[in-house]
This record gives C-alpha cells, sequence and structure tokens, in this order.
C-alpha cells in the first residue's frame, strides 16, 4: 500500500463539504482530518478504532469522527464484497451556521462535530437502503466539487433523522484487553515505554499483550504508540511555541533527530514545515 501521511488535509475550499463515493480493496491506517467526518459502510467488513476503543465494521456501520480525531479504519475487501463507503468531510462551521433555523438539528450536529465528543458508531442496518438511496440520489443530483449549501444541509439533515432519538451512539463495548492497553499508554506515553513495561503493569507476558493488541486492533502496539505520540506532537506544534527538541521529549523521544525522522516518515513533511503549515 502506498505510504500517506497520517494527517489528511481535506482540501473544503470555499465548499462546505467534499463527498465521495468510494470503491477500494484494503483501507487500514492511522489518520485524522481538520474537519468532520462521516463514513458509512455500503459493503465490506473489517474493524474501526478509535477513542481507545475498536468496533466492527460491517454494512449498515455509520461512523462519525469529530474534527482532530485519531482513528483507524481497517476493512478488508474481497471479490464478493468489495470495500464500497460513502465518505462525508464538511465544513462543520458552515454546516453550524446553516442550521440555526432548525434547533433539534443544530443541537445535534453541534455534539456530533464538537472537538469533545467522542467519535460516534451507529448500527443502521435496517435503514440502510433508505440511506444508500440517499447518498446515491445526493451524488446523482449533485457531481460537485462544489455543493450548494442548502444541498449538504439537506443531506446531514436526512441523515441525522436515521440516528437514533439520542444522538450517542453504541454503548462502550466490554472492556477489552486491547483498550486497557491503549487506556494506559494514553497516560504514559510520554515516557521510555517497553512491552515488559506494559506487560508487567497490567500482568499479561509480553507475548500475550503483543499477540492480543494486533488481533483485537489489526495493527501492531508499536505502531499505535508511535502513531499517538506524533499525534500528539501535531497537537503541540499547533498550540504551542515550545521547541522541536521540547516538544520531542514530552512526547517520549529522547533523541530529536529521531523525532524529526518518524514526525517526517508518517506525517510527510518535517516538524518545522508541518508548523508553518498550520499557523498560516
Amino acid at each position: 500500500m502506498k505510504s500517506r501521511s497520517l494527517f489528511e488535509n481535506i482540501k473544503l475550499n470555499s465548499s462546505s463539504m467534499v463527498f465521495r463515493q468510494k470503491d477500494t480493496a484494503v483501507a487500514q491506517y492511522y489518520h485524522w482530518h481538520p474537519c468532520l467526518e462521516i463514513i458509512f459502510i455500503l459493503s465490506g467488513y473489517g474493524l474501526v478504532v478509535v477513542d481507545n476503543q475498536q468496533y466492527t465494521a460491517k454494512p449498515g456501520r455509520m461512523f462519525v469522527f469529530p474534527p482532530f480525531r485519531l482513528h483507524k479504519v481497517q476493512i478488508t475487501g474481497t471479490d464478493k464484497h468489495p470495500y464500497i463507503r460513502a465518505i462525508v468531510h464538511i465544513d462543520q462551521t458552515q454546516i453550524m451556521n446553516a442550521l440555526e433555523g432548525f434547533p433539534r438539528h443544530s443541537k445535534n450536529f453541534r455534539y456530533l462535530s464538537a472537538d469533545s465528543s467522542p467519535a460516534q458508531a451507529y448500527d443502521l442496518s435496517d435503514k440502510m437502503d433508505f440511506i444508500a438511496t440517499t447518498l446515491t440520489q445526493f451524488e446523482k443530483l449533485n457531481p460537485g466539487p462544489d455543493y450548494h449549501i442548502s444541498e449538504v444541509m439537506l443531506l446531514i439533515m436526512q441523515l441525522m433523522n436515521s440516528l437514533p432519538a439520542a444522538v450517542e451512539g453504541f454503548q462502550k463495548n466490554d472492556i477489552t484487553l486491547s483498550t486497557q492497553i491503549m487506556d494506559w499508554v494514553e497516560q504514559h506515553y510520554s515516557e521510555r515505554l517497553s512491552l515488559d513495561w506494559i506487560a508487567t503493569e497490567l500482568g499479561f507476558s509480553a507475548g500475550y499483550i503483543s499477540k492480543t493488541f494486533r488481533a483485537q486492533t489489526g495493527g501492531t502496539l508499536q505502531e499505535y504508540i508511535l502513531c499517538r505520540r506524533i499525534k500528539q506532537g501535531c497537537d503541540l506544534l499547533q498550540t504551542t511555541n515550545l521547541s522541536i527538541a521540547d516538544i520531542a521529549e514530552s512526547v517520549g523521544f529522547k533523541d530529536v533527530t529521531y523525532f524529526i525522522t518518524c514526525f517526517k516518515k508518517l506525517m510527510k513533511s518535517t516538524p518545522l514545515q508541518y508548523k508553518k503549515i498550520q499557523r498560516r
């Protein structure tokens, strides 16, 4: 698979939305966006990892990721069940303003798009035909790339009308070992971590920790820790005036050169280049 940046800078330009229906064989990556993202799965099976939780991805599932939320989508398509999904990236500010005259929709959308809100996962398999038809009709009537705000607002309201009365999605899954691991990493990623230390703290062997994390999330623990550290590094580059060396140390890198190397590999730019671009 072609290497991609963890940060996918969706170019909305003057439009309030980017809409795509995609058919691809495999998707497997951690990433985040500067805007709200909605994914509706039409075909294909796999998992989604977000907010230290993992969810089954299958036809009829809708996932809503708030801006700048680190998440991983891993779907494997087959000839019989190719990975087909509708992806909607939304300028939440424009839509928020447009929904002012619709109190219920405005309240729900504000919750879904807030930076502090959890990502949402919905099982809408009983409404799949309606949602699939709605998305197909929208694409047919609005070929893009520029969408009138009224058409976007109508689509968002139709999708939100398909959600449960209480806008919150699934209840939290039972706490799996991978969730415990990610929760522990969240508290310690700025420290010098080792697999043996994590295993000792959680009461399992290192081999069992490594094997179970891969089985439950579709990736290695080392990959997750690195992505989490780089994501925090990006946040600090955007919001503080700390030096590159101080940021590297604060996110768990004792060698600033290695931090820059890892950052460039995952972000396709150096930390300084990223900082300049994000602060324009």
